[in-house]
C-alpha cells in the first residue's frame, strides 16, 4: 500500500504546467491546483463516450472554483454538482504567470490592474536602450497599486512624490 505523497488518491500540485491538466479521474480526488478547477462529466452526456480533453469537458456544464490549494473534486469542494448521479472528472487550468512589462513613459498614463513600478527609463548598463523591468528594479524605484483605478500617471505625484531618477527619464 502506498502512503503519503505516493498515495494515488492525491495528485501532485503542478505549478510548472501552463496548460490545463487532468487532476481527478473520479469524484472525491484531491487536486493541488493553483488556478481554476473544473468538475464536469466523465462521459459525454449525448453519446456516453469518454471525455478525453479539457476543451471537450468544458463544452458541457461544469462546476468551477478558483483555488490556490488542495481542493476536493466534489460537489462540496466546488460548490455544486453539475451532473447529479453521473460520473465526474476534474481538470485544473493554471493561473497565468504574469510577466511585468513597461506600460508608460514619464507623463503618460499606465493602464494596469496591479502593482506599478516607477523607475529609470534607460538601461543602467547601456543608456542607448530602454531599461528592462529587471534592470529598472535593480536600482531605485517606487511602487504603487493601480488595482482601484486601473490607471495611474507615470509621474512622481502618483508615487508620493518619489523621484527614483532625479534629472533623468522614467
Amino acid at each position: 500500500m502506498e502512503v503519503g505523497f505516493s498515495d494515488p488518491t492525491f495528485v501532485t500540485a503542478r505549478d510548472e504546467y501552463t496548460e490545463p491538466w487532468f487532476c481527478g479521474a473520479t469524484e472525491y480526488t484531491n487536486c493541488g491546483c493553483h488556478g481554476t478547477m473544473y468538475m464536469g462529466p466523465k462521459n459525454r452526456p449525448d453519446n456516453g463516450e469518454p471525455i478525453k480533453t479539457f476543451d471537450e469537458m468544458r463544452y458541457w456544464k461544469t462546476a468551477v472554483k478558483e483555488t490556490d490549494d488542495w481542493t476536493m473534486c466534489s460537489a462540496q469542494g466546488l460548490g455544486g454538482d453539475p451532473w447529479p448521479e453521473k460520473d465526474k472528472q476534474c481538470w485544473c487550468e493554471p493561473a497565468p504567470q504574469y510577466e511585468p512589462t513597461p506600460c508608460a513613459i514619464e507623463g503618460e498614463n499606465c493602464l494596469c490592474n496591479g502593482w506599478v513600478a516607477y523607475g529609470v527609463k534607460q538601461s543602467p548598463d547601456d543608456p542607448s536602450r530602454v531599461a528592462t523591468v529587471e534592470e529598472m528594479t535593480q536600482v531605485t524605484f517606487a511602487v504603487n497599486d493601480a488595482n482601484n483605478t486601473k490607471s495611474i500617471k507615470c509621474a512622481s505625484s502618483s508615487f508620493e512624490m518619489a523621484d527614483p531618477n532625479p534629472n533623468g527619464g522614467k
